[in-house]
């Protein structure tokens, strides 16, 4: 059973991560707006819309799990650092 567990998880975050992913590729004028308005360089709203997406297409085929998982969840503690919690 823990083998579908771990499954189960991979395909959920994957899921959740292609999701943000794409709406940042898509609305990069957006994003990079967003990023510049939090004071974070315009080149890195790119490198984070295709992390997410790429990190996210990576965990759900279990392909480079550990390298897309470490950096998403570096992209992760940055948002909530720089986003998040000022809320």
């Amino acid at each position: 059973m823990r083998n579908v567990g771990l499954l189960a998880l991979r395909l959920v975050v994957g899921i959740i991560f292609i999701y943000q992913g794409w709406g940042k590729l898509t609305n990069l004028d957006m994003t990079v707006g967003f990023f510049g308005s939090l004071g974070i360089p315009a080149f890195l709203a790119y490198a984070v819309a295709a992390s997410e997406f790429l990190g996210g297409i990576a965990i759900l085929l279990g392909i480079f799990i550990r390298d897309a998982a470490m950096l998403l969840a570096i992209i992760m503690v940055v948002a909530i650092l720089s986003a998040h919690l000022k809320q």
